[in-house]
């Protein structure tokens, strides 16, 4: 059984994504076979994620036939990575996508984030974590907790402080170590989305090499900027030593404040350059396609608020609340279903 209720999407934001009237809305749940009376007079109702699902689809969206691996990385710590892969995993989840949020980082903060909700349930020493599969005392499925019937977390704790070592004891070739197990899962999710420690070791290897997508998530300050190159060159690195295709990177701005617009331009001026200089770079040609996203996420208490209480950022009327929906359905193209033009825009193909 899951762990709790599903995270569930409003009426008034499904008629904003698809571009359309309440009476149209019920138009199309009546044909879709749900319940009719979830918007009658425009009213603000949730809808179940199958529901959703089958909605999207029918007006022209393909789920992934096999899970596209994103993951949220920088060098730098307090760049809101937790918070951006959390808020992004329960944003897929809540428009029908079968999720798979991996906890990355030993610290175990994304599992915090879905602790709060719990019934009888807390992490423990005993928590079976990924380091328990690299040594064997646990099948991979077996670490995997059913949060909703489509978003299921893979946990962390300090105890997965060791995982370095044990990758390097177990794999010649450590840029497999995530794919191994990926691979095996990769038909029961449309998205893999992983959260990174702020480090360069062996795990965030394995994941770089694993991924799909990547976004860099970047508060406006100098330090931001330098973590930038240093992200970039690291992965630039691990996919010229492993023959690695080229990734996506997506540079995500976060906690945003919109009154420093002069610091802002300046830090967005340095980032573009940045690109710039990395489209020019050899294996930056070869190696990356960057781009900065479209949306940036306002700074906004209501992040931390909504996580330190168990509850749903997207049932806030919040800033934060619009900026992460944009990001995610950008991020897979769940995007221009108004006015015709329908589909996953740009997204990867498998």
């Amino acid at each position: 059984m899951p762990l709790r209720d599903e995270y569930k999407l409003r009426s008034s934001d499904l008629r904003k994504i698809l571009g359309v009237a309440p009476a149209t809305l019920n138009e199309i749940f009546r044909k879709q076979d749900v319940d009719d009376k979830l918007a009658k007079n425009g009213a603000t109702k949730s809808i179940s994620n199958a529901d959703v699902r089958k909605i999207f689809e029918s007006r022209g969206f393909s789920f992934p036939k096999k899970a596209e691996v994103i993951s949220f990385i920088c060098c730098k710590g307090g760049t809101a990575k937790t918070s951006s892969c959390y808020q992004t995993s329960v944003r897929l989840s809540q428009c029908g996508s079968r999720v798979l949020s991996w906890d990355g980082d030993s610290q175990g903060n994304l599992s915090t984030c879905y602790h709060k909700p719990f019934q009888d349930f807390e992490f423990a020493e005993s928590t079976p974590v990924f380091l328990d599969v690299i040594t064997g005392e646990q099948e991979f499925e077996d670490v995997l907790i059913e949060v909703t019937e489509n978003l299921t977390l893979l946990p962390s704790t300090p105890a997965n402080s060791t995982l370095d070592s044990a990758i390097e004891r177990k794999f010649k070739n450590q840029s497999i170590a995530f794919a191994k197990y990926i691979n095996r899962v990769r038909d029961q999710f449309d998205y893999i989305l992983i959260d990174c420690a702020p480090v360069l070791n062996t795990t965030n290897l394995g994941i770089i090499a694993a991924s799909d997508k990547i976004v860099i998530p970047l508060n406006s300050d100098d330090f931001s900027a330098l973590a930038l190159r240093q992200t970039l060159e690291e992965i630039k690195n691990i996919r010229d030593e492993f023959k690695l295709g080229p990734v996506d990177v997506k540079i995500l701005l976060t906690r945003i404040d919109g009154r420093e617009h002069v610091a802002n331009g300046r830090f967005i001026a340095a980032i573009s350059e940045t690109l710039d200089k990395e489209a020019e770079d050899r294996l930056g040609k070869k190696y990356l396609r960057c781009e900065i996203a479209n949306t940036v996420i306002a700074s906004s208490t209501d992040i931390k608020k909504t996580i330190a209480s168990g509850d749903d950022l997207f049932a806030t009327r919040s800033r934060a609340k619009d900026d992460y929906d944009q990001f995610a359905r950008d991020l897979v193209g769940l995007t221009d279903f108004e006015k015709g033009r329908r589909g996953r825009k740009g997204a990867a193909k498998k």
